[in-house]
């Protein structure tokens, strides 16, 4: 049976471009220390978390959209990822203006890759990818700044379209 459903090669991928562009330190990218799959709150402590940051969390949202088209019998598949960015301040920072710039350096990251740099799946053909939308003040926000109030939170919600053969 053909594979139909990418969530890994895609996930992979992201994980690769966002290294390749944001790990290197400040002003060239974000100085990441932490590139992973999966959930934020798998971090059950302050300390296990702030040895990570800054870090981005990639995961898929709760559903992934399949549609059928008719036309050559295919499925477009959308997949939604969440990336959330964490770091911490410092008490001179000037936390707002910090927290546009480093979210525009993920977002651009994204945005110049939208066919990550041509992924190549197995039974599919990837046809683009987007930024759907920034959360500044994410749920996730006050779930870091329960460990310190000196951390913060934000999120983008990721688009990827597929389009796979039966």
């Amino acid at each position: 049976m053909p594979q139909r459903l990418h969530h890994n090669e895609i996930l992979d991928r992201l994980i690769n471009l966002i290294d390749t562009a944001q790990a290197p330190a400040p002003p060239t990218g974000l100085g990441l220390k932490t590139i992973a799959k999966g959930d934020l709150s798998f971090y059950a402590g302050k300390d296990g978390l702030t040895a990570e940051l800054p870090a981005v969390f990639i995961k898929p949202v709760p559903a992934t959209e399949l549609s059928f088209r008719a036309v050559g019998k295919e499925y477009e598949v959308r997949y939604q990822f969440r990336l959330v960015y964490v770091r911490s301040f410092a008490t001179t920072d000037k936390v707002e203006e910090q927290q546009l710039a480093d979210m525009q350096k993920l977002v651009e990251t994204l945005i110049d890759n939208i066919t990550l740099n041509d992924l190549a799946l197995s039974n599919a053909q990837l046809t683009h990818s987007l930024p759907a939308s920034i959360e500044w003040e994410p749920i996730e926000d006050e779930f870091v700044a329960g460990f310190n109030l000196w951390f913060r939170a934000s999120a983008v919600a990721f688009t990827v379209v597929v389009l796979t053969r039966r």
